[in-house]
């Protein structure tokens, strides 16, 4: 059984939807699985097994990415990262 996670990325002043920014989910052998956002800035990374994972999110290319830990379970994850 595997877990999904989705969610929306917002910038934490304006709460703006962050569109086509890069999501990757890393576990911690390094497999990673990677999704873009949409128009809206929401992303969905699925296949993941249940776990604690480190994510990214890469806004422009050549910008530092934006990160932290996720914790995965079985079935769908709401995740909503805010972003600097």
């Amino acid at each position: 059984p595997s877990g999904t996670t989705v969610g929306d990325l917002r910038t934490v002043r304006a709460g703006a939807a962050v569109p086509f920014a890069v999501v990757t989910v890393e576990d911690a052998r390094g497999l990673a699985k990677t999704a873009a956002a949409d128009e809206n800035g929401r992303y969905e990374v699925r296949g993941l097994a249940p776990g604690t994972y480190s994510y990214s999110v890469r806004v422009n290319e050549g910008e530092r990415p934006q990160g932290g830990r996720i914790t995965i379970k079985r079935g769908a994850n709401r995740f909503d990262i805010k972003l600097r």
